[in-house]
Formats: structure tokens, C-alpha cells, sequence
């Protein structure tokens, strides 16, 4: 079966197409992961400011002790982490969503938004380990030396959309696809590259206004990357050896087309060859043997049949013949 591979220009019309036609999921989503992280991020400001006010107060009593200094740097330290990681985990599921949405329109997937939804955070966890381990080696990369952090972009391009699907080895298939088609990855890269350089020019005019600005340039920043999912997902949909496995509308994650049903989106199967296939032969099924002893056998096929005939009655030979009496003796002279 072969399948045409899709070319970076289609994957960018297709993937505009498909955003637009689930835009407003997107919008929702984007507006939602924004408002929560616009109000983490006033809870830590608050939590920062009650810090640094017990910190001047406590180093005001204790002359400068450096106990209190490093107990508010180790606690603003701890404050920070757990708030990038909640933050991090809530943009995680944004774009697990947006993932969902591009397969479900890419797929012909109709179901509500609400139940994508809940599917999708199925696959919560293993996406949290896979993007975690490929954005640990990309900064080990970039922190030995730029250049390998940035040659690492084009191989674990896939990551994110292969851990979602449930894929076996998402790094080690990412790299594979990643050098097949290294070319237009390095195009989709760029053109992501270019998508944020004009994010980056809204947010600057959006920080001038202060926390509105904020959450509209998270939400601009979350349809970017929803549009970006869409163009990925139809690329990756396009190559023969591994897009060609699309599932079928509501079927299970990293499940699979049936062989010889049309997957959407693609030409159906040739037909089988002349004579097959046949169907699967399957054993006779046996009785369980009786209990007790066996009955008695019965008539045999296309009986019961007439008793035979009686047979004929032959008359009784007849008697012989009486022998002959002997003569009589003679008499005496008279």
C-alpha cells in the first residue's frame, strides 16, 4: 500500500484549514490555561511579597543573622519550582488538547469536545515523562555546548505528538523520523521560528498592558502553538510509514486502522487477490460427553425400516408307508 507523503506547504494549508475549524476549542482551551496560570502567577507574587516582608522583619530583630536569609532564599527557591512545574503541567495539558483537536479533525473524530478531552488526559503522565526527558536533554545539550542543544531540535521534533499517541519509544522514533525527513522538519522549525518572532513583537505591545496584556499574549501564544499541532499532526499523518496507521474516528490512542477497512484521509486497500482471502477455519465443536451410561444405539440412517418378511411355512413330508403285514402262519392238516 503506498500513501503520498505530504509536503510542508500542504501540511501548513491543511493544518490552517483544521485550525480554523476547531478555533473555538482552541480559543477555549488557550482562554482557560490562561486565566489559571495569570492566577498562579498573582498567588506567587503574594506569596513572595509575605515572604520578603517576614524575611525584613525577622532580619530586623535578629541583626542580620544569615539562618533567616537562607531559610527565605530556600523557600522562595521551593515557592518558584512548584509554581513553573503547575504552570509547565497546565501548558502540558493545553497542548495535549490542542494535539486532540488536530487528530480529531484530521481524522474525522466527531465527537464532543468533552469527551476528547477526557481522553486525552489518559495520556497525561507518559507525556509529562517523555517531554520532560527530551527538553532534559536538549538543555544538557545546550548547556555543554550551544550547538548540540540545537542540533537535538530537529530529532526530538516528534516527541510531544509521539508520546501523546502512546507510540513505543518516542525518542528513540522521533530521531528516526527526524533524520528521514530532516529537510522539512528544519522548514517547520522555521516556520515555527517565524510564528513566534511575530508572537514575540504582540507581546511586547501587549506587556504595556498590565495583566490584561498578559493573559491575551498567553492565549496569542497558546493558538500559535495550536496551529503549529495542526500542521505537525498533518505531516506526520502523511508519512507512509508511520501516518498511514491513523486510527479511525473514536477508536482507542495508538490504536490502528483494521486491515482492509479505508483509513480516513487516505485511499482504501486493493482489493484481495482472486481466491481469498478465505475465511478462518474453525475447529468442529465437540460435545462434552454424557454422563451415565451410553443410551442404546439407535436406528440406522433413514430408519426405522418394516420387520423383514416371515418365512415361508413348508407343509410336513408326508409318512411313510406302513410296511406290509407279515402272512399268517399256516394251520395244521386237518
Amino acid at each position: 500500500m503506498s500513501y503520498q507523503k505530504v509536503s510542508v506547504g500542504d501540511a501548513i494549508t491543511r493544518g490552517w484549514k483544521i485550525f480554523i475549524d476547531k478555533i473555538a476549542q482552541f480559543l477555549l482551551v488557550g482562554v482557560i490555561a490562561g486565566l489559571v496560570s495569570g492566577i498562579i502567577v498573582i498567588v506567587m507574587a503574594l506569596l513572595v511579597g509575605f515572604q520578603a516582608a517576614s524575611f525584613i522583619n525577622a532580619d530586623r530583630f535578629t541583626n542580620g543573622n544569615g539562618a533567616v536569609g537562607a531559610s527565605f532564599g530556600v523557600g522562595l527557591f521551593l515557592t518558584t519550582l512548584a509554581v513553573v512545574f503547575v504552570i509547565y503541567g497546565i501548558g502540558a495539558i493545553a497542548h495535549m488538547f490542542y494535539l486532540k483537536f488536530a487528530l480529531a479533525g484530521h481524522d474525522g473524530d466527531q465527537r464532543a469536545p468533552g469527551d476528547l478531552m477526557k481522553e486525552a488526559m489518559h495520556r497525561f503522565w507518559p507525556y509529562i515523562g517523555w517531554t520532560l526527558l527530551a527538553g532534559l536533554m536538549f538543555m544538557v545539550g545546550f548547556v555543554l555546548c550551544i550547538l548540540p542543544g540545537l542540533v537535538l531540535i530537529p530529532f526530538l521534533f516528534f516527541v510531544p505528538l509521539l508520546a501523546f499517541l502512546g507510540t513505543k519509544s518516542p525518542i528513540a522514533t522521533s530521531f528516526r523520523l527526524g533524520a528521514a525527513n530532516l529537510g522539512d522538519v528544519i522548514l517547520l522549525i522555521l516556520f515555527g521560528l517565524a510564528l513566534g518572532i511575530g508572537l514575540g513583537v504582540v507581546n511586547v505591545i501587549l506587556s504595556l498592558v498590565p495583566f490584561v496584556g498578559q493573559i491575551v499574549s498567553f492565549v496569542a501564544g497558546s493558538l500559535v502553538g495550536a496551529y503549529m499541532a495542526c500542521i505537525i499532526v498533518v505531516y506526520y499523518r502523511g508519512l507512509p510509514a508511520e501516518g498511514s496507521q491513523a486510527p479511525a474516528a473514536g477508536t482507542p490512542f495508538g490504536g490502528s486502522t483494521p486491515p482492509g477497512y479505508p483509513t480516513p484521509g487516505y485511499p482504501p486497500p486493493p482489493p484481495p487477490p482472486a481466491g481469498g482471502p478465505y475465511p478462518p477455519t474453525q475447529p468442529p465443536t465437540q460435545p462434552y460427553p454424557p454422563q451415565g451410561p451410553p443410551p442404546p444405539p439407535g436406528p440406522p440412517s433413514g430408519g426405522p425400516y418394516p420387520p423383514p418378511p416371515a418365512p415361508p411355512t413348508q407343509p410336513p413330508p408326508p409318512a411313510p408307508p406302513a410296511p406290509p403285514a407279515p402272512p399268517a402262519p399256516p394251520g395244521p392238516a386237518g
